[in-house]
């Protein structure tokens, strides 16, 4: 036990790029002074639940930001920033406002706190686990310093801190705790060695609880087909219960490398079925670890779902073990379930595999689109796109249509309407496994389908680009990706325009071969790019009957006037009719909404606002029927911009945006 004290260590906030100037204008607010009678204005509003200006905090000085979190209702502290701003403004001056909003508004405070780098905020955090966890992975070596004491210590909060760190570690912070433990001196750094150090394996085999029955449990086979028996069966399962145990993991491995995939993989979905069974409880969790450290997609789609369904249960605990199960699995899919958690699910469950995908994408050293590119299962496809369904006697081919839908085929090629069910000529165990392959591969496509078609369309309209290296393996050699790439037009930065043939090879709108240098960039040919060839490469798509997945060659385009292109303000739209349930569609084109009024941020820090009356209130859940108004550009800085700034390209997406509002 050491007597350690938390050493003097100065606070500061931290801020990214131009993060603190675009916290402190949100709607890109202009500064200027106001008089003390409006700002109270502003205010009494607010505390009346009455909308204003979505830039009205960022000209409200401390007092009157810290009046607003104190009185506002949570909803409106959170759509107008007002965490933000002050933070962003006043900095280490606000802390205790945002100590005090934590009871309040939890995830806003936590949001402003993440920028703060103070043992104040360890010590404010640090009854919220699951917030201080979240804090920790931004400041990690000022929450170890802050951990350390009661972890080496004689405190009745060791355990708690001892597992606090553990935490840490296993998020990717085992440097920092290190580097924390130095600044206290060799001893504190002895005993994390100590407190860090594999765990053996006991020297006797443990008791298994009576859910487990291991008569019942399917046995497993080796890589050549043979029944590994009864005795090793239950040494197995004995090391599984040790999860998770570094060691056991280590152990497990080993097995893993000479046993053949898919029976153990079944065994680990029948330990955690039978864990379910008994009542699910949490100190028995090694169980549905099992499922995790055996498992294979189809575990992985079973762990998402008890993932998914216990948070919404607000059984968080059972949650948290899914997803660490779910981690374990490893592949492709799993991660495909793990990034879809962190970006629909909320809370602390979303926190936890977001920090696993960032962990990742830090190692990596990769953008959210470059991650994404990467997060992209195969679904267990071979090299051709396509995978057999093995019944014993009969065989099914699976492919995918232009919107990732899979066709089932006959071994003579003939395109089936659905998957025939298993007959007495079948194998039973094969025909079952081929049914669940088929029935997760139609759940993850119809999951994968519509972020993936939406990423792509974004990667055209943003013109993004992949060097020829990249282009192969994540669209040409992607065994999922490849469906949609083939049903595209792609071009190189030196104006090449080609598709994707059978044999992957390369083709032009004359279907001559194209050949690509090998330091080109590849993007996707927006049609303004190629607008001298989209006839030809019209007839080609229609000739070889290619539906594309997303309007592409068919796209419409718009021009600017010369009158527009030199103005701020694009009025073509003005009192033109749209039904209110519309705008939400321009939610996946990246619009959102900003009082009143949508806006979209565009390339090289534009930002453009449509309006309308009566105008789209952020509360509205259904908006009102609207006429829209003028459409305006302006940059980052709130200084108005010409439309003849943005690019052909930019422009012709914003017209088209508003445009289908219409039509």
């Amino acid at each position: 036990m050491l007597a350690l004290e938390v050493p003097v260590r100065d606070e500061r906030v931290v801020w990214k790029n131009t993060e603190q100037y675009e916290w402190a204008h949100p709607g890109g607010g202009i500064e200027k002074h106001l008089e003390v009678w409006e700002r109270e204005e502003i205010l009494t509003k607010l505390e009346m639940k009455e909308i204003v200006r979505i830039d009205a905090a960022t000209n409200l000085e401390m007092e009157d930001l810290v009046r607003a979190m104190q009185r506002c209702e949570k909803r409106f502290v959170e759509h107008y920033a007002i965490a933000h701003v002050a933070i962003a403004k006043y900095g280490l001056a606000v802390l205790d406002a945002l100590f005090a909003l934590l009871s309040k508004a939890p995830a806003c405070a936590l949001d402003a706190l993440r920028h703060v780098d103070s043992l104040r905020v360890a010590s404010w955090l640090a009854p919220y686990e699951e917030m201080f966890l979240d804090w920790a992975s931004f400041h990690p070596v000022t929450a170890a310093l802050s951990l350390l004491p009661a972890a080496l210590g004689d405190s009745k909060d060791r355990k708690i801190a001892q597992k606090t760190l553990s935490h840490m570690r296993k998020n990717g912070h085992e440097e920092a705790i290190r580097d924390a433990a130095a600044l206290y001196g060799p001893d504190a750094s002895a005993e994390i060695d100590a407190l860090f150090a594999p765990e053996p394996l006991p020297s006797r085999a443990p008791s298994l609880p009576e859910f487990v029955s291991l008569v019942k449990l399917p046995m497993p086979l080796t890589k050549e087909g043979e029944i590994i028996g009864e005795e090793p069966r239950a040494r197995l399962v004995q090391l599984l219960s040790l999860l998770p145990l570094e060691a056991a993991r280590d152990a497990i491995d080993q097995v893993k490398a000479g046993c053949d995939a898919d029976s153990l993989a079944t065994l680990g979905v029948a330990l955690a079925d039978e864990w379910v069974e008994a009542g699910a409880e949490t100190k028995h969790k090694w169980a549905l670890l099992a499922a995790g450290a055996l498992g294979d997609d189809i575990a992985a789609r079973k762990l998402a779902e008890w993932t998914v369904e216990w948070a919404k249960a607000k059984i968080h605990a059972r949650s948290r073990v899914a997803l660490e199960a779910l981690s374990l699995v490893g592949t492709d899919v799993a991660l495909m379930h793990t990034d879809r958690i962190a970006r629909t699910m909320k809370g602390a469950l979303r926190t936890n595999a977001a920090a696993t995908l960032d962990e990742i994408a830090k190692a990596r050293n990769l953008s959210q689109e470059e991650l994404g590119d990467r997060l992209v299962p195969s679904l267990g496809l071979d090299p051709s796109g396509s995978t057999w369904l093995d019944f014993g006697a009969r065989r099914f081919r699976v492919s995918f249509d232009e919107a990732l839908v899979p066709e089932l085929f006959d071994v003579a090629g003939e395109r089936l309407a659905r998957l025939p069910r298993a007959n007495k000529d079948d194998d039973e165990a094969k025909a079952a496994r081929a049914i669940a392959t088929f029935k997760g591969l139609q759940s993850d496509a119809k999951k994968i389908a519509p972020d993936q078609v939406r990423r792509l369309e974004r990667a055209m309209c943003t013109e993004r680009s992949w060097s020829v290296a990249e282009f192969r393996t994540f669209f040409i050699e992607h065994p999922l990706m490849v469906h949609l790439a083939r049903r595209l037009v792609w071009l190189t930065d030196n104006s090449i325009a080609f598709r994707i043939i059978e044999d992957r090879a390369f083709a032009g709108e004359d279907d001559r071969e194209r050949t690509i240098p090998g330091d080109a960039r590849v993007r996707i040919a927006h049609p303004i790019s190629i607008a001298s060839s989209v006839g030809a490469w019209s007839t080609t798509f229609t000739d070889y009957l290619i539906v594309q997945p997303f309007p592409q060659l068919g796209r419409e385009t718009y021009a600017l006037t010369a009158e527009e292109r030199e103005s701020h303000v694009i009025t073509r739209f003005e009192e033109r009719p749209v039904p209110g349930s519309r705008f939400f569609a321009l939610k996946n084109r990246g619009w959102g909404f900003y009082d009143y009024a949508i806006g979209k941020v565009l390339r090289g820090g534009y930002i453009a606002m449509l309006d309308s009356d009566p105008g789209l209130g952020f509360l509205q859940s259904k908006p009102e029927d609207q006429k829209l108004g003028e459409l305006t550009l302006r940059r980052e800085s709130g200084s108005p911009a010409k439309f003849g700034d943005l690019s052909r390209i930019d422009a012709s997406e914003l017209v088209r945006d508003v445009e289908l509002l219409v039509k």
